[in-house]
């Protein structure tokens, strides 16, 4: 009798055993060594996996860009038909946490792909730049932010007066008048958020001119003008109001203000209308905001939020809600993909697989939000029948061990065969039925 066995990472396909008859013939048939195989390997999400799967073959990972290994890099496929080492994974990868500004607020976190805003108190400016991102090699893009303090422009003494005072945002600047004079006007202005000084600027007068009474200053206006007989008042309002009344008034001689006083009502922009499949929220005054969104299911494509602007105008441009579509491309090999009721956001995308394979993973996968198909796509894989069995007095021969392979059986000198000489592997993985040998009579 003569054993056969394999090398390492070699497995013997046919009998192990064989003896030599009467007949000076061997028993049975030559039997083979394969190759093993280690079972496929997935690739980590946010990463791939290269290389091949038979005993020796060593796997690379990698993962995508903005994302760090954590674990082996590579594995190998071993005799024992596993694989070397462990699964890896694909960790996003994180930039160091940004300081805290004073006198401003910041947003946003600090994995790859982030983008965090810096925004100033009211009365604070920024220096730097106003957003930073996490780019893949863990650094953040652009400098480091700061809030400065803003500034007012000097203000200059009336005639016959004085000012003093710091000019940073929040600061209160004083007027006064020399002996014989007195203030018409505020005594004090206050440097504003916007760079500007409130109020006006007062004046001087001499204690012997006669005198209307001071402006009224409408609100979101201002009033700048003298207060002595002859002098004249000229209203203006801000931006994003209209003025409503007399706008040039006229101290008289009997010490009232000729003309009407004004007021600065703000200006309004003409309704907006929400886009087919979405809806808009907001208000229609100067400075409102109007924001856009869609409906589940809708994606929006333009200016998701306008504004009514000083000329009575939006700005920006109506945008439209588009639906999510998903890829309808998608396919399998020896499989097909049929979609229910189209591959848009809730359809549904079935798979099958043609006769001879079988589906491996889900069958369905449904069109999500983000115009993704949800989870990952199924694969069809060969039907295999597994080593067919051997016969008593005889050998058997096959083409594989998959679906349509054939193993052919013949018996040894002095049997007959009986049945079907060769038999099929079938599509759900069954050798149809094997013959015998029967003993021939002399």
């Amino acid at each position: 009798t003569v054993t056969f066995s394999c090398d390492s990472g070699y497995e013997l396909q046919g009998s192990a055993f064989r003896s030599c008859q009467t007949t000076q013939q061997w028993t049975g048939s030559q039997p083979f060594c394969i190759m093993k195989i280690c079972p496929p390997l997935h690739a980590p999400d946010h990463g791939s996996v290269s290389g091949g799967n038979s005993y020796g073959d060593v796997v690379t990972y990698s993962c995508e860009t903005g994302y760090d290994m954590l674990g082996t890099p590579s594995r190998t496929c071993q005799d024992s038909q596993q694989w070397s080492g462990n699964q890896p994974y694909c960790l996003r990868v994180q930039c160091p946490t940004l300081s805290a500004i004073s006198d401003g607020q910041m947003s946003g976190d600090n994995f790859f792909g982030d983008r965090t805003t810096f925004v100033c108190n009211t009365g604070y400016e920024l220096s730097g730049s106003p957003s930073r991102t996490c780019e893949a090699d863990g650094s953040w893009t652009g400098t480091q932010a700061a809030c400065n303090r803003k500034q007012c422009p000097d203000l200059f003494p009336p005639p016959h007066g004085n000012v003093t005072g710091q000019t940073f945002y929040g600061d209160t600047a004083i007027y006064t008048c020399s002996d014989g004079y007195e203030l018409t006007g505020i005594t004090a202005r206050i440097c504003q958020a916007d760079q500007q000084w409130s109020g006006t600027e007062p004046v001087c007068q001499s204690k012997e001119q006669s005198q209307c009474p001071q402006l009224t200053v409408p609100a979101h206006g201002s009033a700048n003008g003298g207060i002595y007989y002859g002098d004249t008042a000229a209203y203006s309002c801000d931006p994003g109001y209209e003025l409503v009344g007399s706008s040039i008034r006229t101290c008289q001689a009997d010490g009232q203000w000729g003309g009407m006083q004004p007021t600065c009502n703000k200006m309004q922009c003409l309704p907006l209308q929400a886009p087919a499949n979405g809806s808009i929220t907001g208000g229609n005054f100067y400075g409102d905001q109007v924001i856009y969104s869609c409906d589940s299911g809708f994606d929006l494509v333009g200016t998701p939020i306008r504004i009514c602007e000083d000329n009575q105008q939006w700005s920006g441009t109506q945008p439209s809600c588009t639906r999510i579509c998903c890829d309808n491309s998608i396919s399998i090999p020896n499989g097909s993909v049929s979609f229910l009721p189209d591959s848009c956001h809730g359809g549904v995308a079935g798979f099958s697989c043609q006769q001879g394979f079988y589906l491996q993973g889900s069958n369905l996968a449904i069109c999500n939000n983000s115009g993704l198909w949800a989870g990952q796509l199924p694969s069809c894989e060969r039907v295999c029948c597994g080593v067919p069995g051997t016969i008593r007095d005889g050998v058997h021969n096959s083409t594989g061990l998959c679906y349509g392979d054939v193993t052919t059986y013949s018996c040894i000198p002095g049997f007959l065969l009986k049945g079907n000489a060769t038999v099929l592997c079938d599509d759900v993985g069954y050798w149809g039925k094997a013959p015998y040998c029967e003993r021939t009579k002399n």
